[in-house]
């Protein structure tokens, strides 16, 4: 029997869309309302084709987002990244990524301003165009602690 995952921001069903990659196979859950997206552990490598950006995410995320892990309950650590914060949980290793999140920073790896809308797109889409970016991967490696920093002149 499939699993009822309810969005650990709205508390809406979320619908489980399964999707044929280059990756493999692969599933998400995508919330309605808020298009919000579940990604179960070992998703995030599906999806980007990187195992070392999903450790690396879920690693370093630390510190509580006030939300609830909507597969085991429990609370969710946040892991800033670029304009947004992904929320991790520590014990099953998922990753919630909120909706407006997704799509600020696709538009941010576009070059685009935030104030420019994108054609509409699916929360699914938003998704595996985030995680599938070049920009998103380097991102991760240099925002972890210990990550060499630029210096400023």
């Amino acid at each position: 029997m499939a699993r009822t995952l309810h969005c650990p921001r709205d508390g809406a069903e979320a619908y489980l869309h399964r999707q044929r990659g280059r990756f493999g196979k692969f599933s998400i859950d995508v919330c309605p309302e808020c298009a919000g997206v579940w990604f179960d552990r070992g998703q995030i490598t599906k999806v980007s084709g990187d195992k070392e950006l999903e450790r690396l995410i879920v690693l370093y995320a630390a510190g509580s987002s006030g939300l609830s892990c909507p597969v085991c309950g429990n609370e969710l650590a946040r892991r800033p990244l670029l304009q947004m914060v992904l929320e991790v949980c520590p014990e099953c290793h998922g990753v919630w990524a909120d909706g407006g999140d997704l799509e600020y920073a696709v538009k941010a790896m576009q070059g685009e301003p935030f104030a420019n809308a994108l054609p509409p797109t699916q929360a699914r889409d938003i998704a595996f165009m985030t995680f599938r970016s070049p920009i998103m991967s380097e991102a991760v490696r240099s925002t972890r602690p210990g990550a060499p920093r630029e210096r400023r002149p």
